[in-house]
Parts: structure tokens; sequence; C-alpha cells
């Protein structure tokens, strides 16, 4: 009976052993398991370069005001097959899009352009600058705030969307040098002047001109005038009275007084 009861009792801490030992395996790999998939998902959603970069490039550094500069704006994506980002670009639209103090001629949008994991886009401005308070300054072409989202591909295929964030375009500096030169093809001036403008403007010298002829001419007829008069007095005028000497006035006396007797 005890060896009976013994070997009743041998087998019962095996069968206790092994189910937890088991237990300890397959919870051991269900948390291996686990933690790859969390770390493939974050890598996955968590790119090695920032999702969206833009930046500015002008043709010149700097210009006239009133030229016309070409300001090219570049931004780059993540595209992958699992992470995508989503801009919206409409925002940056020649239409859309406000950089003051320059204003906006015209623009075009560019064909895009894919690698590997990155998407590129690009926006073509033409620029203008009309201030006469900006000479010998840099003026700024503004940063823009750009919207965007993460869309990250899950297991079974479907996308998911991350929450919206804001991109921070940086500024662009441009010197302004002074009025725009002779040879410049594009500015803003007056208007043209038309044959009608050149007739009236010719009219009002010639009036002008002759308006100044004949006040000389009657200034010179004045002055005619007042010589004439002045020598008219002159000869006129009495002799003046001169004194004699006694002795000569005697001499005359007494040759009177002698042709009298």
């Amino acid at each position: 009976m005890e060896r009976s009861a013994r070997g009743l009792r041998r087998p019962a801490p095996r069968r206790l052993w092994l189910p937890a030992l088991r237990s300890a395996v397959i919870g051991t790999c269900l948390i291996a398991g686990t933690a790859t998939a969390q770390s493939a998902g974050s890598q996955a959603v968590q790119p090695d370069s920032d999702p969206l970069q833009c930046w500015w490039r002008t043709s010149v550094p700097m210009v006239h005001v009133g030229e016309a500069l070409s300001v090219v704006l570049t931004c780059s994506l993540v595209d992958s097959p699992t992470l995508s980002v989503v801009a919206d670009e409409g925002k940056l639209a020649p239409e859309a899009i406000s950089l003051a103090p320059f204003e906006i001629l015209d623009g075009s949008r560019a064909a895009d352009l894919h690698t590997n994991d990155r998407r590129f886009f690009q926006f073509h401005y033409r620029l203008r600058l009309v201030s006469d308070a900006l000479f010998g300054s840099d003026v700024s072409i503004p940063g823009t705030t750009l919207s965007y989202r993460t869309r990250s591909r899950v297991a079974n295929g479907t996308m998911l969307d991350g929450l919206e964030r804001t991109y921070e375009l940086p500024p662009l500096s441009v010197r302004v040098l002074s009025l725009v030169p002779p040879g410049a093809t594009d500015i803003r001036d007056v208007p043209p002047a038309t044959f009608r403008d050149l007739d009236s403007a010719s009219f009002h010298a010639q009036t002008l001109t002759t308006a100044g002829g004949a006040l000389m001419l009657v200034g010179g007829l004045l002055a005619v005038v007042a010589l004439a008069a002045q020598l008219v007095r002159e000869r006129v005028k009495a002799p003046a009275e001169t004194s004699l000497p006694d002795r000569v006035l005697l001499k005359r006396l007494t040759r009177e007084f002698a042709d009298i007797r």
C-alpha cells in the first residue's frame, strides 16, 4: 500500500510543473511578439527625418523697386508605403497665398517628383515690390503657416490619419537697392502720355511763351516812353543863373549908361 501510495504521489508534482513551464514559455513569446509589433509600428510612424520640409529660392539676391523677382518654393514630404504626409497645398497657390509687402504678379505649380520615400512639389511665383520707403533695406518674404497630416498604414491595409499639425515656412530676406534702372522691362511707371496730352502740354507751353514775350515788349515800350519824357524835361529846363564879378558888372553898366547918353 505504501508503494502504491508513493507511486500515486510521485506523478503529481510533475503534472503541476509542466503546465507552469508551458504557460511561462507562452507568456514570454506573447510579450516578445507584442514588443516587436509595437517597435515595428513605432518605426513605421516615426520616420528618420522630418515629415515635411520647405525652403525658398530667389533668382537674384537683390532687386530694384518695381523690378520683377522670381521666387521658387520647394517642399519635401514623406511618401512611403507605410507612411505618407498630406499637406494643404491650396494655401500655397498664387491666387491664395499672401507675401506682403511683395505683390504677386503671377505663378504656377510644377509637376511632382518622387523618390523612394519622398515626394517633392514646387511653386513658382513672380513678385514685385513697389515702395518709396524701402531703399537700401532688407525686406523679408514672410513665412507662411502650412498645415499637414500624417497618414500611416496599419496591418490590415487601412490608412489612419493623424492629428493636424502646422509647419512654419521660414522667411527669406531680399535686399532692395534703389529705383528701377532705365533698362528694366517690367516696372510700374506713370501712365504713358497720349497725343492729346502732348498737344495740350505743347499749347500750354506756347501760350506761356507768347504771354512772356508780350509782357517783355510792353515793358520795353514803357521804358522807351519814360526815357523820352526824361529827355524832353531836360531840354525845356531853364538855364542856370551864373554870378559875375563886380568889376565886370560895373564895366557893363558904364557902357550901357554911355550908350543911353
